[in-house]
């Protein structure tokens, strides 16, 4: 499901990065990538965390994107990475990263499955083929929980 979100709003974002942030194709390109890899790794923490409750409240817009704390952590995170990877100023990685993530996050709360975001859409949507969710779950989530949920999806 990130995979598709991302193919959707590529052209949305280069544009809006190009245009508002003034960066050329190729940090826009790397601006996306990373963004890419940072949501995908942030949800799959917070999943593997077990932070279930906030992942659906997130998605299901129980809570403020803006203000939500998983995202202010993926933005932190992508803030840093722009920074230190993509070699963008303080200034353009943090105004470029509070613009792009709460977008993304958008997004994904658009494509909010009939009754709602609930486990199973969460770890389909952060789940790929080969991705070893199911020993992602079983190692992080532990217990009985985590090795029935990584039985199911491993």
């Amino acid at each position: 499901m990130l995979d598709s979100i991302f193919s959707e709003v590529k052209g949305e974002l280069t544009k809006v990065l190009g245009g508002k942030f003034d960066l050329n194709e190729a940090k826009t390109d790397q601006v996306l990538d990373e963004t890419k890899e940072t949501v995908q790794s942030g949800l799959m923490n917070e999943l593997t965390s077990g932070n279930i409750s906030g992942l659906k409240s997130l998605f299901n817009g129980e809570s403020d994107i803006a203000s939500n704390p998983i995202v202010g952590n993926i933005v932190n995170q992508l803030v840093e990475w722009l920074s230190s990877k993509v070699g963008l100023s303080p200034n353009l990685a943090s105004s470029s990263g509070t613009f792009v993530i709460p977008f993304v996050m958008n997004k994904i709360s658009g494509k909010q499955p009939a009754g709602g975001f609930d486990l199973s859409s969460l770890t389909s949507m952060l789940s790929s083929e080969g991705s070893g969710l199911g020993e992602t779950l079983k190692s992080g989530l532990g217990g009985t929980l985590g090795g029935s949920l990584g039985k199911l999806f491993g």
